[in-house]
């Protein structure tokens, strides 16, 4: 028993290194600009997580593993557009029509910074692909585990372990993107679109 609690810890946090990059750039990418949306990535990013990890135990049956290898070109796909958006964006001339001396962060109402130009919305697209881009990996788990693991109670236990320690490693990663977008301004996002793209590649290895 303390075995499997200790290979699915490491399995949790493993799966959930993608979510905690990413989250980190969409922090540096002003998406995380109010504390809901850095909690509303956090849930997403722990909700696909375990129900992805969760098809794939359940879909041992049907699938093969070699099937789930297609994926990851899904997983290249989705995070290289978006780091590409996030680049091209952290390049745009930055606007200056704010009537704040400074930056009002969590009280400001507006959709799009008026001092930079970034969306300071997040939107529920952009959640759900983002979800599914740092998911993928989480089928292919699942489906490894459950050829070794065939009882439901212990996929249950694994999901439920994978779920919250993305949620965790999500918001930190939300609130420590939030704080280097902060510092760095601008340039946050051609860092973290920089970050997108390289997750994307390393999938493919």
């Amino acid at each position: 028993m303390t075995q499997l609690i200790i290979s699915v810890l490491f399995l949790s946090v493993a799966l959930a290194m993608d979510a905690f990059a990413v989250s980190i750039s969409m922090g540096m990418g002003g998406t995380a600009y109010h504390r809901k949306d850095r909690y509303a990535i956090a849930i997403t990013f722990g909700l696909f997580q375990a129900i992805m990890f969760g098809l794939g135990f359940l879909a041992v049956g049907f699938f093969s593993q070699e099937m789930t290898q297609f994926n990851q070109f899904l997983a290249v796909i989705l995070l290289s557009v978006l780091g590409v958006k996030m680049i091209r964006d952290g390049f745009e001339e930055q606007l200056n029509d704010c009537e704040h001396d400074s930056c009002q962060y969590e009280t400001c109402n507006e959709d799009v910074c008026r001092r930079t130009g970034k969306k300071r919305r997040l939107s529920l697209k952009m959640l759900v692909v983002f979800g599914i881009a740092t998911s993928i990996d989480a089928f292919a788990a699942g489906l490894s585990f459950g050829l070794i693991y065939s009882q439901a109670e212990t996929g249950v236990f694994a999901m439920i372990a994978i779920g919250i320690i993305t949620f965790v490693l999500s918001l930190g990663g939300a609130f420590f993107g939030k704080k280097l977008e902060t510092m760095i301004g601008n340039r946050a996002n051609i860092i973290g679109g920089i970050i997108l793209i390289i997750l994307g590649l390393q999938s493919l290895f």
